[in-house]
């Protein structure tokens, strides 16, 4: 990810994406950090992109999370949110 030190540091967890085609096939991976309590997850958007649905690993966790909630995302910069319900 390109996002800066000091982000990364105030983030709760780093997360394992994977991100999965209309074929239900995972056709790339990348990273992202928490940034709430409540699932939101910041990553660029070049991992999000194309994507239909994402898995996500959090750090130090076995579950895998799955959602299709691309929140936001701004190509230019290169960053997306996605969100997970952890419950």
């Amino acid at each position: 990810m390109n996002l800066s030190p000091e982000l990364a540091a105030l983030s709760s967890s780093v997360v394992m994406i994977h991100v999965f085609d209309k074929n239900k096939e995972c056709f790339k991976t990348g990273s992202g950090v928490m940034i709430s309590t409540d699932g939101y997850i910041l990553t660029n958007f070049h991992v999000a992109r194309d994507g239909i649905y994402y898995g996500i690993q959090i750090e130090e966790e076995q579950n895998i999370f799955y959602t299709n909630e691309l929140i936001k995302y701004n190509q230019y910069h290169d960053l997306a949110v996605l969100k997970i319900d952890r419950m």
